[in-house]
């Protein structure tokens, strides 16, 4: 034991002032912040992870992954239900909704509200006015006109 005492004043001059005192790691001093960053990191990686996936419309109908030994035996089935059942998917299943006419009065109010709205308009550009003011004249012209072009 005497040994090591004699070892630790070798190593150290007898007038040597001892140096200063190791600076904590950087991150140490923004602890606070490290541990914030690491909670929002687990946070929103649970929030990933935990949600529901999408289901693929291949994963909803999938018919190519099906067994080859369900599809080598087919079924005899009779022509009379085939071709109905053809007959049935023929047969749109949407119909678009009718068009209901809108009477001439309602037209003209539409059109003045659509003038009013483009007088309204900020211009940036000379462009865009001109582009403006004959959307304008366009619109005057149905306005003054004794009858609407049809509307679509």
């Amino acid at each position: 034991m005497g040994d090591s005492s004699a070892r630790a004043t070798a190593q150290q001059p007898a007038g040597a002032v001892p140096s200063a005192p190791l600076k904590p790691p950087l991150w140490y001093r923004y602890r606070a912040g490290v541990g914030a960053l690491l909670l929002v990191n687990l946070g929103i990686g649970g929030y990933v992870l935990s949600r529901p996936r999408p289901v693929l419309d291949a994963q909803l109908h999938n018919t190519a992954a099906e067994p080859e030994k369900e599809k080598a035996v087919p079924e005899q089935v009779p022509v009379a239900v085939v071709a109905s059942a053809v007959a049935a998917d023929e047969a749109p299943q949407w119909a678009p909704p009718s068009k209901v006419p809108i009477s001439e009065d309602e037209q003209r109010q539409m059109l003045q509200w659509v003038l009013e709205e483009k007088r309204k308009v900020k211009t940036k550009n000379k462009a865009e006015k001109t582009r403006i003011n004959e959307d304008k004249k366009l619109l005057k012209q149905y306005l003054r006109s004794s009858q609407l072009p049809p509307l679509v």
